[in-house]
């Protein structure tokens, strides 16, 4: 009994005439039925076959739903097209197939009858017929290295295992396409590779998940290969996206299949090379950061030879990398670029960091570099060692960085503290002496006589007194700080506020974190904060309170803050940390200006307003909580 199928198109063209004519020469037990409208198919067909022009993805889902469970199959045509091949999968017809150009071309018209056969039979619809199958791609063969002296036919029963599963067998994606480059099979592999189903796949032009021009590539190097006895196919890179949308970069070598000499076909074996692109394009990176980094690298091995070196070491040399790379690092030496110190110090480096019983990585030490024209520079060089092989000392890494302006720096920085110093000992001695004998003097006159003028010089001379201190620590305040430690915030205020003389006034606090800090010089600054705050004065009828909390700013950082209740700011923000400013008579205006040098010493910014009770709040900012330096934690 013979399976009725009914092929839907709405012409009637040689193309047509060939698909029916295939459909019933792949099969005797086929009978076909042309209809060229969807509402001309009789009830119970038993297979449809639509030439894509007849349907549109909405008249297809509809057909397949009308007709279900009967099988539908679609005839795709790429020029012509009105369903995409995500419209055919997802109506969910039973197979599809691309048509081919079948202009008097015997082998595309074997591969149509082939894949119409093909279909039909996964459907259980016929059995093929007995006789030998038609199509050039049954007598094909492939022609590979490994193949020379033996060809095989994919359909040869002797092949070990069967032709499917000796394929299958091939751990590698592998993959056969006709002359066209439509795909007519994929192992496992390749399925794995590419994450799309063997019935996705099969059918399909290389091309859509490769591209054309990569495909392109690969065929004609492997048809130069034919013509070329001695040259084997160079592999072709190429990227594809899987199913899943993930990228990948493969490597791929096509191999002709021949029928007769001509090349009915290819196969070709495919190599997953993603993880090595990704490695290149990291070292390609890598040395891109090496080479703009603005530090002078360079590599020795094992002979102390340059191996290596980056654009900012050869540019300090001012001359030619070639004459740099392969050379010994004593020649730099003898070209008077470095000492002959510097070699002795090498090997010392060396033979430490080998030395058993250190778990020391690298070594810094300082290198004195003289330059093409002759200017003396300071290096901070820093040393360490390749990675040994069999436990063989492979050579060393080095890395410059010039820190002549900052030595220069903290030179001058050292003679502008010991001028510091100089000028507070003479502030402290020359002027205090002589201070010292006044007040002395005073102390006996006001034994001796009354007068109201003994008032006016007791608080001109105390008021020298005062400025000779303040001036004493604005000048060893400076811009630095010393060595760091983490100090609890709340035992830096209530030390502070025990070496005040604070009255009836109150402290609050609520700071429970640490700052890491000179504890001496922010001893001072709150020392100076809280005398500010009383000398100001409390609110009429109030006793002064002074709080001391913690805070936290997503624009200005975290850090900690000192308000108080009292009458608030009687300058604006601009004026207060001017030198000399001050409201009370009797204050020298020093303080404030020294609690913004502490700040700006440990990185800190200042911010000022009313606290809530309309009193005056300092908040200290850092952006480095939780660093090792200049962190609030």
């Amino acid at each position: 009994m013979s399976t009725r199928v009914v092929y839907v198109s709405p012409t009637h063209t040689t193309q047509d005439e060939t698909i029916l004519d295939a459909l019933e020469s792949e099969s005797k037990r086929v009978t076909t039925r042309q209809v060229t409208q969807l509402s001309e198919i009789p009830k119970s067909p038993e297979c449809i076959i639509c030439r894509a022009p007849a349907v549109t993805a909405a008249s297809l889902s509809e057909l397949v739903e009308r007709f279900a469970p009967t099988p539908v199959i679609v005839v795709l045509e790429p020029d012509r097209d009105t369903l995409s091949l995500q419209d055919v999968q997802t109506v969910g017809v039973a197979d599809y197939i691309r048509l081919p150009d079948l202009e008097s071309d015997d082998t595309r018209l074997a591969h149509l009858r082939h894949r119409l056969g093909a279909a039909l039979e996964r459907l259980g619809l016929e059995s093929r017929s007995s006789s030998p199958s038609h199509g050039a791609s049954e007598s094909a063969t492939v022609d590979t290295p490994a193949c020379e002296s033996k060809q095989y036919r994919p359909d040869d029963p002797g092949l070990p295992l069967g032709p499917t599963a000796l394929l299958e067998r091939v751990p590698a994606p592998l993959f056969i396409t006709d002359s066209d480059g439509v795909c007519l099979f994929v192992n496992d592999a390749m399925c794995t590779f590419t994450g799309y189903d063997r019935d996705i796949v099969c059918g399909e032009p290389v091309a859509t998940f490769v591209g054309d021009g990569v495909f392109e590539r690969a065929s004609s190097a492997a048809v130069d290969a034919v013509f070329e006895a001695d040259r084997e196919p160079n592999p072709v890179e190429f990227s594809l996206e899987t199913a899943d949308g993930t990228r990948r970069v493969g490597e791929s070598m096509l191999a002709p299949i021949l029928d007769d000499g001509a090349i009915v076909g290819t196969i070709g074996v495919a190599h997953d090379i993603s993880a090595r692109k990704r490695r290149e394009q990291e070292l390609v990176q890598f040395e891109s950061i090496l080479e703009t980094a603005p530090v002078g690298m360079f590599v020795l091995d094992s002979e102390a030879t340059i191996s290596w070196a980056n654009r900012a070491f050869v540019d300090s040399l001012a001359e030619p990398a070639d004459d740099i790379v392969g050379q010994p690092f004593p020649k730099l030496v003898e070209r008077g670029y470095f000492k002959p110190e510097d070699v002795t110090e090498y090997v010392e480096n060396v033979r430490h960091l080998l030395s058993s019983g250190t778990n020391e990585e690298t070594l810094s030490h300082d290198v004195e570099f003289h330059t093409p024209d002759n200017n003396l520079r300071q290096y901070d060089a820093h040393l360490g060692l390749l990675p040994l092989e069999d436990g063989e000392f492979q050579g060393t890494v080095h890395a410059f960085r010039d820190v002549t302006e900052q030595r220069h720096s903290q030179r001058e920085l050292e003679r502008q503290n010991e001028r510091l110093e100089q000028f507070a000992s003479l502030v402290s001695h020359d002027l205090r002496n002589p201070l010292n004998v006044a007040q002395g003097y005073l102390e006996l006159l006001e034994t001796d006589c009354e007068s109201g003028a003994l008032e006016e010089l007791q608080w001109s001379l105390g008021r020298m007194e005062a400025l000779i201190g303040d001036v004493l620590e604005l000048a060893r305040q400076g811009q630095t700080v010393g060595e760091r430690t983490h100090v609890p915030i709340s035992a830096l205020a209530t030390g502070s506020w025990d070496a005040v003389d604070t009255g009836d006034a109150t402290l609050k606090v609520t700071a429970d974190g640490t700052l890491s800090v000179d504890e001496g010089r922010v001893r001072a600054l709150f020392e100076n904060l809280f005398r500010n705050a009383i000398e100001h004065g409390a609110a009429e009828g109030k006793t002064l309170t002074i709080t001391v909390g913690q805070l936290g700013s997503e624009t200005r950082g975290d850090g900690f803050f000192v308000e108080d209740d009292g009458r608030g700011f009687a300058r604006s923000p601009e004026e207060l940390f001017e030198l000399g400013a001050t409201t009370n008579p009797d204050g020298t205006g020093f303080g404030l200006r020294i609690v913004e040098q502490i700040a700006d010493a440990h990185g800190w910014s200042i911010h000022t307003t009313a606290s809530d009770a309309g009193g005056a709040r300092f908040e200290f900012y850092s952006d480095y909580l939780h660093a090792e330096s200049d962190a609030l934690e």
